[in-house]
């Protein structure tokens, strides 16, 4: 895999990744989107150890290393697909670009990493305006936005929260193999929400209406497949390619571009209306993210 294509196969399956969230759970619930995704990446990962004849870690330190990685699979993931039967999968992507500046915030207080600078701050103040305008913009156009919008948030904190306190642990083992231990520790809790909170959708009364939903659960499982494989490992694989490669600035652009691409493909695939203040809000957001992990030479 050459550096060039890892990095484009980032954006690509980052800028996917909402809307596939969005269609594995047509017609059906998000638990049960997130129980089947888990299954396929579980069993996909457990395929590529397996070639590669590596072992997954199951001693104390790595059992804590996967509890707390699943504080972003387990509360976040769910969150995210519960949020995303409100929203349009652009303002998930939109929103997931917060993540370097919460991540910055929690390390302040976690790591003791340095205090911001100016210019951070003002990204930041830029991006909260932004964010202000968004929640404006889809309180008004979509019913139940409002707390989708909230949970969302909170989804992005568990995942910024999560890669704040991996960065304090010392373990360290095959990336492959720790991906895969995440998803085998998280699988037991994904199967009791899902045999708690998960339905099967009821038989249509029609011909028309058994068509309709024939087409689509053949696109929701298609988008489940997608986001088990694609979103959970490959994704994962060339991610961790180019960040050994590449320095964190130019990796930080993967953020930028990513919402951009999602909010078009919402606009082809979901037909969502772009609305001024949603543009202005997106830029704000995306100014201000810019200006939040840029860093000046010298």
């Amino acid at each position: 895999m050459t550096l060039y294509a890892a990095f484009f196969t980032v954006i690509i399956i980052w800028s996917t990744t909402p809307l596939a969230v969005k269609w594995s759970a047509l017609e059906t619930d998000p638990f049960s989107g997130i129980f089947f995704r888990i299954i396929i990446a579980t069993v996909a990962g457990w395929l590529v150890i397996t070639l590669r004849r590596t072992r997954i870690t199951w001693n104390r330190e790595a059992l804590t290393y996967y509890m707390v990685n699943n504080l972003s699979f387990v509360p976040g993931l769910t969150l995210v697909y519960i949020a995303s039967k409100h929203l349009n999968s652009g303002i998930i992507s939109l929103l997931f670009g917060f993540s370097p500046i919460i991540s910055s915030l929690l390390g302040q207080y976690i790591l003791n990493e340095p205090a911001l600078r100016k210019r951070q701050w003002g990204g930041f103040a830029i991006a909260i305006t932004g964010l202000s305008l968004l929640f404006h913009d889809q309180l008004h156009l979509l019913e139940g936005a409002g707390l989708a919008l909230i949970l969302l948030i909170i989804a992005v904190h568990c995942f910024s929260l999560s890669s704040v306190l991996l960065k304090r642990m010392s373990f360290e083992a095959d990336t492959i193999s720790t991906t895969v231990g995440t998803l085998m520790t998280s699988l037991p809790i994904f199967t009791l929400l899902w045999i708690i909170f998960g339905n099967v959708p009821p038989l249509p009364p029609d011909d028309n209406e058994a068509l309709s939903l024939a087409r689509s659960v053949n696109k929701g499982w298609l988008a489940i497949a997608y986001l088990g494989i694609f979103g959970s490992i490959i994704g994962m694989i060339a991610y961790l390619y180019i960040l050994k490669r590449l320095p964190p600035s130019r990796v930080a652009l993967a953020t930028l571009i990513s919402p951009i691409v999602a909010l078009y493909l919402s606009t082809v695939f979901e037909k969502s209306h772009m609305t001024p203040s949603l543009l202005i809000g997106a830029g704000c957001v995306l100014i201000g993210i810019t200006l939040f992990i840029w860093k000046p030479k010298g």
